[in-house]
């Protein structure tokens, strides 16, 4: 593109008749403000070379020389950003996102995780699979707030209004998880939470409870939600965040004298931050239990009917292979085990948090 020079710049430069027309001495000049750099020289006019006093308006000229160059190639400018389209904006869907929450004396810490595709179940390859991991394609189109721990004893205790674990022969502490707590229990805790920070329950009624993945209140996640969570973003990992049992779980496998609960957060995380996934506690989860469906499904909530409801992840008296992030188990929501515990997500649409 050729440029035009601004008014100020062609004022400045001088035509090719003006230029011969200059004295020798001021080509002295130049060529001594050449060979020394370092030394700011001045010819005044009819004058001899001399040292310039500070002049912080040539400093201002050449931010002016540079501005109206600027300002002579508008067009480039407008081209630029007509180039940005409003689609190539990446907007982060967990900006804003809250990292805790205070409940009682407890501190409930989460991670925000966007929705993705992944591939549900488990390979016919893989060791210790059972026959209803059939795998298929999910779309999960929401982003989560999730627990990155398992729900722990002060966290029941406090978010329930004070209703301690009934039972914690296995390992009581107030930074254990919770147990002995049937599914009915967990959706109450969860409505209850949500009700103490002014958010929508996403569970509602009480014989037969629905659920409305658009609420932003506490919630058990769904079956999909779970081992979408439990992989961490991973694929062809056996156990939530490593194929190396000991590495992340709290399982009888690599622990067969260890036999009780730890504290949450004792091994290593997997890719989204979360901890225990595998082992540990067993972990209620919101579907019923049935047959997976073919092809590709979105957001799923499981089957409409039935009795049992999932529960997920292994415990620290499960086999590795009921570690597995693919494997399941289910049971009566009414179902009271030793091991059999829960965490929560929630819904994030974004917003201010209370």
């Amino acid at each position: 593109m050729t440029r035009v020079g601004t008014r100020e710049e062609e004022q400045r430069r001088p035509s090719g008749a003006a230029r011969a027309r200059r004295p020798r001495a001021y080509l002295i000049g130049a060529l001594a403000a050449t060979l020394l750099p370092a030394c700011s020289l001045c010819w005044p006019r009819g004058g001899p070379i001399q040292t310039c006093p500070a002049d912080d308006d040539d400093t201002r000229d050449d931010d002016d020389t540079r501005d109206d160059d600027d300002a002579g190639d508008d067009d480039d400018v407008s081209d630029d950003d007509d180039a940005v389209d409003d689609d190539d904006v990446v907007v982060d869907p967990c900006e804003g996102a809250p990292t805790e929450l205070a409940v009682g004396t407890a501190t409930l810490t989460v991670v925000c995780v966007p929705g993705d595709t992944f591939v549900m179940g488990s390979p016919n390859s893989e060791d210790g699979r059972s026959q209803d991991e059939d795998q298929f394609t999910v779309q999960l189109t929401r982003t989560l707030l999730v627990s990155i721990h398992e729900t722990t004893q002060l966290l029941y205790f406090q978010g329930s209004g004070g209703l301690a674990p009934t039972d914690c022969t296995y390992g009581c502490g107030d930074h254990k998880p919770v147990a002995r707590t049937n599914w009915d229990a967990a959706v109450a805790f969860a409505n209850n939470l949500s009700d103490l920070h002014g958010l929508a329950r996403a569970h509602d009624g009480d014989e037969e409870p629905t659920l409305d993945l658009d609420a932003d209140g506490w919630r058990l996640p769904t079956e999909a939600e779970w081992e979408y969570l439990a992989r961490g973003g991973a694929i062809g990992e056996l156990y939530s965040g490593s194929s190396v049992l000991e590495d992340v779980a709290n399982c009888v496998g690599p622990n067969p004298d260890f036999y009780e609960f730890r504290e949450v957060g004792f091994h290593a995380p997997n890719g989204f931050g979360l901890y225990d996934m595998s082992g540990n506690a067993e972990e209620w989860v919101w579907d019923r239990y049935g047959d997976y469906p073919d092809g590709t499904v979105t957001d799923p909530e499981g089957p409409s009917f039935g009795d049992g409801r999932v529960f997920r992840g292994g415990s620290f008296s499960s086999s590795p292979s009921s570690c597995r992030s693919a494997d399941r188990a289910s049971g009566f929501r009414g179902r009271v085990d030793w091991d059999l515990g829960f965490r929560l997500v929630r819904t994030w649409t974004g917003g201010d948090e209370d």
